[in-house]
């Protein structure tokens, strides 16, 4: 479970770093300061994996487990973030709450019932996971 836990933050410093220098290379071109809709889907796809970490270290996570686990999480966060998939205007959004229940259940069939108790503990009380999703911004 470790090694699962190392493998997706290495990607996700890799991931990191290759954000980071894209970005210098567009500062030193003298682009626009404004992040891209792919700059924006990469955090997207950043979060996810924090999220999907931290999910794997709190929960005990097998691999499947983690890597399910990636998938609705980045599912969701691209269904709240107005950039991704080309989506321009904030109208396109799926309301929040059909997105979040859509998302607890898949946690539902994914997780046991001792990890999904403990998920909506998270959920509910504590804010790491909120700030985690979060915007960037």
């Amino acid at each position: 479970m470790k090694k699962t836990c190392f493998a997706l933050l290495n990607l996700l410093l890799t991931a990191t770093y290759s954000n980071a220098e894209t970005h210098h290379q567009l500062t030193m071109m003298g682009s626009s300061n404004e992040p891209t809709v792919a700059d924006q889907q990469k955090q997207v796809g950043a979060r996810a994996l924090q999220l999907t970490c931290y999910f794997t270290d709190v929960l005990r996570l097998t691999q499947q487990q983690a890597a399910a686990v990636r998938v609705v999480t980045l599912q969701k966060l691209q269904q709240l973030d107005p950039t991704a998939q080309g989506q321009a205007n904030a109208k396109a959004l799926r309301p929040v709450a059909i997105v979040l229940a859509q998302y607890d259940a898949a946690m539902l069939h994914i997780l046991t019932s001792g990890q999904y108790s403990t998920f909506r503990w998270i959920e509910e009380r504590q804010p790491v996971s909120q700030l985690l999703a979060g915007s960037a911004k």
